[in-house]
């Protein structure tokens, strides 16, 4: 997986994303995300690979908005890519503690909209489509690093190619920030930065998100294979 912030790069692992930049960044850079499938078929005599680079102008939406994106694939197989269905997942990680006073976290994820793009990529073309979603009008905020409550939400649009008569899926995951106003999540990052100064926190921002897929030739992530 190969993700940018702007010009800021990101480093990956097997597990998680880590967004390296300080708290003054502004978290309305284009984000473009780079998913990677290398498949093989046709009795392992074939081989092939597709790619998909979801691209935004910016990341931080509010309740009811409408999320443009643009999908460009990269079909480097002998079969057709038909569809891709794209969702913006809501994220809530649960924390809490046993009765031993051992902490616990628990994650539940959900589709809070859903689309289905009609691509049909012959074999060794590329097509790029442009999406939209819109939004509900009512849904929580994306939760800050600073807060420590029960429930946590963080939000994902996720694009997804499946290849047909092979088991091989493609999936490619941009983090977005859902913010009571536009300006919400600035004012947070300022008070944050305050507090850093202050010598409140002593470590920068670090978003954190599963991914399915990995790019081991990604540009700008660090290769764990």
């Amino acid at each position: 997986m190969h993700v940018m912030l702007g010009n800021h790069p990101v480093s990956s692992n097997n597990n998680s994303l880590c967004f390296g930049f300080p708290l003054t960044l502004s978290m309305q850079a284009p984000l473009m995300v780079e998913a990677r499938k290398d498949v093989v078929y046709f009795c392992c005599f074939s081989h092939g690979s597709l790619i998909l680079w979801i691209s935004l102008e910016k990341n931080i939406f509010c309740p009811g908005d409408t999320i443009v994106f643009m999908t460009d694939i990269a079909n480097r197989t002998c079969k057709y890519v038909r569809k891709v269905p794209f969702a913006a997942h809501c994220i809530v990680l649960f924390s809490g503690f046993s009765s031993r006073g051992e902490q616990r976290s628990l994650e539940d994820r959900s589709k809070v909209m859903r689309l289905e793009s009609q691509t049909d990529t012959a074999p060794f073309e590329a097509v790029r489509v442009t999406c939209a979603l819109v939004l509900p009008k009512s849904m929580p905020v994306t939760s800050t690093v600073m807060e420590n409550k029960i429930m946590a939400f963080r939000y994902e649009l996720v694009g997804t190619s499946r290849l047909p008569c092979t088991t091989s899926t493609t999936v490619g995951r941009v983090p977005i920030i859902i913010a009571a106003t536009s300006e919400h999540f600035s004012v947070e990052q300022n008070t944050m930065t305050l507090h850093e100064n202050e010598g409140d926190i002593s470590r920068g921002v670090s978003l954190h998100r599963d991914i399915s897929e990995i790019d081991p030739g990604a540009i700008a992530s660090t290769p764990t294979e």
